[in-house]
């Protein structure tokens, strides 16, 4: 059997990383893609670029947890099969190794997460068993900048587009909307309206449900999706602590994911049985217009996230097993 999985990525800690040189490419990441056989990657990353072509990655990547390979434009994150260990693979020239090694899977369930900022700077690793602080790292180099608290069991949502601040909700009966620095530092803590509330994103969503939201760059407002019989965009406000405005979008749309990637515009995933589109909505006209998509196969993992490219919307990994 063979199926198209969507997978996203966030780094682990590294201690002194190695760096060695790889071939560099100009081009963007569009998307990834990996080969699995019974459940083990049985060949190294193929990255599809934007405006076409391919960059292959020699390593083959472990595909456990909920999202075990991250991307952003110009990086892909991934633990390597080999030895374990997490490896960053930079599109313009760098490969960091560093000495953060995955725990091997026990008897519950794997929750390992990756996730990258838009620009490939900032990665956040949350770890196997999901019972600790969501740790953030410079992609560059690997150095560990911060831990984010977990006395919320609070799930990370996103970064902003510039890679600065994090975007977390709140776990409990009473949903809240956290916003850290790359620190560890809380910038806000708030219990927005239902109608934000309800529809912010939770760990290990049913597949079923639709449930997007993103931070903007000079982290003041969320954009939240508000399904239903009247489906929006709820521009929530962090400041006021009051819903700004609401954008209609057309019915039929049921998002899994979101990114700022304009000032004045939000691209959602959406991901329709073989196919994902990436779909730009204008926070002032309302108007939806497709930005990319590409084959999406059958099958998925459920809950997962995409990392944000700052110009082209949400990427994927796929895999095909």
């Amino acid at each position: 059997m063979r199926a198209v999985l969507a997978a996203v990525l966030c780094l682990l800690p590294a201690a002194a990383p190695a760096v060695a040189e790889v071939r560099p490419a100009k081009a963007a990441i569009r998307y990834a893609v990996v080969q699995v056989c019974k459940e083990k990657a049985c060949g190294g990353l193929r990255l599809v670029l934007r405006g076409g072509g391919t960059v292959r990655v020699p390593d083959r990547p472990l595909v456990e947890g909920w999202v075990p390979i991250a991307l952003s434009a110009g990086a892909v994150a991934y633990f390597r099969a080999k030895d374990r260990r997490l490896v960053i693979h930079r599109l313009d020239g760098r490969r960091v190794v560093t000495r953060v090694v995955k725990g091997r899977p026990g008897p519950g369930a794997d929750i390992t997460r990756l996730l990258l900022s838009a620009d490939g700077t900032r990665l956040s690793y949350t770890s196997m068993a999901g019972d600790g602080p969501v740790t953030v790292y410079d992609a560059r180099s690997g150095a560990r900048l911060g831990r984010l608290p977990d006395d919320m069991d609070a799930h990370l949502v996103g970064f902003s587009p510039d890679g600065d601040q994090v975007l977390m909700t709140g776990q409990e009966n009473v949903r809240e909307l956290l916003v850290y620095d790359v620190r560890g530092r809380r910038v806000v803590r708030d219990v927005p309206p239902q109608v934000v509330g309800f529809n912010l994103p939770q760990a290990f969503n049913s597949v079923d449900q639709s449930e997007a939201a993103a931070l903007s760059a000079d982290g003041r407002t969320v954009a939240v999706y508000v399904p239903g019989r009247r489906p929006r965009v709820a521009l929530y406000d962090l400041e006021s602590r009051k819903v700004s405005r609401e954008v209609p979008l057309a019915k039929g749309f049921a998002p899994t994911a979101a990114a700022w990637t304009e000032p004045g515009a939000v691209t959602f995933r959406v991901d329709e049985g073989k196919v994902t589109r990436l779909l730009r909505v204008d926070l002032e006209t309302g108007q939806s217009t497709v930005a990319d998509s590409y084959p999406n196969g059958t099958g998925g993992l459920s809950g997962v996230m995409t990392a944000e490219e700052a110009r082209g919307g949400p990427l994927t990994a796929h895999r095909i097993g």
